[in-house]
């Protein structure tokens, strides 16, 4: 799934802050189709530090082995 700055954005001012009488943040409240959003950039923020990490090591290492990976 591709995620666009402005649909994160835009998921990410709809979040609303839960505060208590104190002024103290106690939970936040978004709506699905938001947390949707959020949820999938994190996975694929996740996703391109994986391959970055690979791609990195790769270039040091030889093997596929060496690396702990097994060839398809």
């Amino acid at each position: 799934m591709t995620m666009s700055t402005g649909s994160l954005s835009k998921a990410l001012a709809a979040v609303q802050l839960l505060v208590n009488r104190q002024g103290q943040t106690k939970g936040v409240f978004l709506l699905l189709a938001a947390w949707e959003t959020v949820v999938a950039a994190l996975e694929g923020a996740g996703d391109l530090a994986i391959a970055r990490d690979h791609l990195s090591r790769r270039t040091e290492i030889r093997s596929l082995e060496e690396m702990e990976l097994s060839p398809w």
